[in-house]
């Protein structure tokens, strides 16, 4: 990383905001004066921003205790409103997206000698994290990164991550990039020197098509930090006979286990993620945020709330640790076996208000109910269905499997670098798997557009995902089919899945066959809108929250009482 900078708002900026940039700038001004006459307070031990940007909110968790110098100067900038109107000015596409240089020059000038001091690198830069950039001079002042993709070589380069987005990659992921480094790049050498000088104004004429921060704000956090952990289960046994010494399950949880009288955990609720993900999406705002914080359904300070990464995903065992295709082929039982291994013995649950999983969870949910039927007191599978996986759903998986074996590169799992073609062609089919025409269709509106919006998507999915990874995850629904078992399911069942769901088509009629073989189920389909969002309307508690109120009121409040 060896330059990094920003600045701007485009001169067609609506005049009902000109009031409040006036009102920010002079905010800014003030920030600007010297060290001597300001002194930046210490930041909290987490906080959370949301920049308001052109291609949509993006909202970043601060941690402290991971860069204090760069959190408390993070922290000092935005609530001065350095930030607003700041152009991304240095973007390449799956590495980086750089601002951090106030539009006004005689705002930026004051900043460019008030370094901060170096913190040691705590955390890694991954994909989604955000660290300070090199200033002019090769200290650290108010340019800051995000990555976006996996750039590790910059932790022996002592950039030091201090905080990581939570919400939103998908609007860093598209902001423009088709200037590169022309833009912005080149600190040490000088050559942002115009940036300094001429501001917005120059960036307006040499570079029109930067993206930029309309507004940046620190928000009140909507719940608690989650806690992170990890539980091995030793000599573990998969389905197919495979046997790891040590499995590693990663998990997160938030508030706190309670028990009853009885002794029994009465407020312990399991959430399960989909294909490719990680107990950390559900930390997001639009859903941890709409369910998790005060006030809210499952609020954190009533609910002890487990969020783990399923085998083969996120923090937990999986390909890319190292044995690649000689890891143990799992299966959806597997996971599940896992998840109640960890609930029972890693964190002494033996009781569950709620197991609610997205896509690949929800089918997990399904398998929950019929293999543990009296754990829990309710289900709620979304986006899912309690049957094999044929037809075009089966297919899909297959076409994506097959492209990543069927690619020399793949080297029978043994490869030295990513197998581009095959793995392309992988995303290329999730892809379809996971659209929403109408959502699309917004995003994308022309030809040009839309092949910009493609070529952008792959670049950031090659940059994050691993081929064998991948294709264990598919490949462990094979097996798949709790349909002869459903009778089995004694728990109050509530599915949810929405109309434009590619993966499950309602055209079938599955879940009105299947649903009512469950004693105590129920099915909901949203309907199409402009609030769907296809396959992902999984994880848009805004959509379906209040199908949940209802259902959770119906099995009754079983967490235990807040203490007096």
């Amino acid at each position: 990383m060896r330059s990094f900078s920003a600045g701007g708002a485009p001169a067609t900026a609506r005049a009902a905001r000109r009031a409040h940039v006036a009102a920010r700038l002079a905010m800014a001004l003030l920030a600007a004066a010297p060290a001597a006459r300001l002194a930046a307070e210490e930041a909290p031990a987490q906080f959370s921003v949301r920049l308001d940007t052109s291609k949509g909110p993006v909202v970043v968790e601060v941690h402290r205790e991971w860069a204090p110098h760069g959190a408390d100067r993070f922290h000092e900038l935005v609530r001065s409103g350095y930030y607003d109107d700041a152009r991304f000015f240095r973007v390449v596409a799956g590495r980086w997206a750089q601002f951090g240089i106030n539009g006004r020059p005689e705002v930026s000038v004051r900043w460019r000698e008030r370094t901060i001091p170096d913190d040691p690198p705590k955390q890694s830069n991954t994909r989604g994290t955000v660290a300070f950039a090199f200033g002019v001079g090769g200290g650290r002042t108010t340019q800051v990164f995000i990555n976006l993709g996996d750039n590790t070589r910059l932790d022996g380069e002592g950039f030091a991550p201090f905080g990581r987005v939570v919400e939103g990659m998908e609007a860093a992921d598209a902001l423009f990039a088709g200037y590169g480094e022309a833009s912005g790049g080149g600190i040490r050498g000088g050559k942002q020197a115009p940036l300094f000088a001429g501001g917005n104004a120059w960036l307006a004429r040499h570079f029109p098509r930067l993206d930029f921060i309309r507004h940046a704000e620190v928000v009140p956090a909507t719940m608690p930090q989650a806690v992170e952990g990890d539980h091995v289960i030793r000599g573990f046994r998969f389905a197919s006979g495979e046997t790891l010494a040590e499995l590693k399950l990663h998990y997160r949880t938030l508030g706190e286990p309670r028990r009853g009288a009885d002794g029994h955990v009465r407020n312990a609720v399991l959430i399960l993620h989909g294909t490719g993900g990680s107990g950390r999406g559900f930390l997001s705002e639009t859903f941890g945020g709409r369910l998790f914080g005060p006030g809210q359904l499952l609020d954190a300070a009533r609910y002890f709330i487990v969020l783990p990464d399923g085998i083969g995903h996120g923090g937990s065992s999986k390909p890319s640790d190292g044995l690649h295709a000689r890891f143990p082929r799992y299966t959806y039982d597997d996971m599940v076996v896992a998840q109640h291994e960890l609930l029972t013995e890693g964190l002494r649950v033996d009781h569950l208000v709620l197991v609610m999983g997205t896509s690949m969870g929800g089918m997990h949910t399904w398998l929950w109910g019929e293999r543990y039927p009296d754990f829990m007191d309710g289900l709620v599978p979304l986006a899912s269905a309690p049957a094999q996986i044929a037809g075009r759903n089966r297919v899909m998986r297959r076409m994506l499997m097959d492209a990543i074996r069927d690619d020399p590169g793949w080297e029978g799992g043994d490869y030295r670098e990513p197998p581009r073609r095959g793995l392309t062609t992988a995303l290329d089919i999730l892809m379809l798997m996971t659209s929403s025409p109408l959502q699309w269709h917004k995003t994308a509106p022309t030809r040009d557009a839309a092949d910009a919006f493609l070529a952008e998507q792959i670049t950031r999915r090659l940059a994050t995902t691993d081929a064998n990874d991948l294709l264990y995850a598919f490949d462990a629904s094979r097996d798949y089919d709790p349909s002869p078992a459903l009778e089995s399911i004694r728990a109050p069942l509530l599915a949810i899945n929405s109309a434009d769901d590619v993966v499950n088509p309602p055209e079938l009629g599955l879940m009105e066959k299947l649903v009512p073989r469950v004693p105590r189920g129920r099915y909901v389909l949203i309907p199409t809108g402009p609030e769907t969002r296809g396959h992902g309307t999984h994880s848009l508690p805004d959509v379906w929250g209040a199908h949940l109120a209802r259902f959770l009121a119906e099995i009754g409040d079983q967490a235990a009482p807040l203490p007096r």
